[in-house]
């Protein structure tokens, strides 16, 4: 609020509301990309290990000492974004467990950068690659699926259900229920009706 001359009004600017808000939210944010530096550093060293994992398990912690309190739903969602903005397929598991991935990566690793496959492609067979890589950067494709042209629903006229007759292979497929047992076994046995 600023007090200003005597014969001015008070006066209150809405954006001066939000300046602790936007301070805390500031500190959060700093708890959240700490986080992420951490599942980052995890990330790259499972990578790094022999076996070669394509995953991690990473559960977030409720709190963290020496760091703002954190909304534990808000922290996920940034997590899940940012990862998967990164590229990594991320799945969600309650109440704050994160399933990690970065396999389907691998394959692209394998056929392009992999020195040892590299070495066993012939030189004109990665000519072609390189200039059908170059035509799929350019040209824009779209599933078989929406190449479909639209197409309504036919729709007829409304039928009741009073009106349904089922077909007659479906009547004459019913059953009368067996008769109830006599409670004696050897009789049952030896009836075979």
């Amino acid at each position: 609020m600023s007090a200003g001359a005597p014969d001015q009004p008070p006066r209150l600017n809405p954006k001066d509301l939000f300046e602790r808000r936007v301070k805390r939210d500031y500190a959060r944010l700093r708890a959240y990309n700490q986080l992420l530096n951490t599942i980052h550093q995890r990330i790259y060293t499972t990578s790094q290990m022999s076996g070669n994992a394509n995953f991690i398990t990473y559960t977030v912690p409720p709190f963290i000492f020496g760091l703002p309190k954190l909304d534990l739903q808000d922290c996920i969602v940034y997590l899940v974004w940012m990862l998967r903005q990164s590229g990594y397929e991320v799945r969600y598991t309650y109440p704050n467990l994160l399933y990690i991935s970065w396999r389907h990566h691998e394959k692209n690793y394998l056929m392009t950068q992999n020195p040892i496959v590299q070495a066993m492609i012939p030189p004109e067979v990665k000519k072609e690659q390189k200039k059908q890589q170059k035509q799929q950067a350019r040209s824009v494709s779209f599933a078989p699926d929406l190449r479909r042209p639209a197409t309504e629903p036919q729709q007829g006229p409304v039928r009741s259900t009073l009106d349904y007759e089922p077909p007659n292979s479906f009547l004459q497929t019913l059953q009368k229920p067996l008769p109830e047992r006599k409670n004696n076994i050897l009789a049952d046995l030896w009836n075979f009706n």
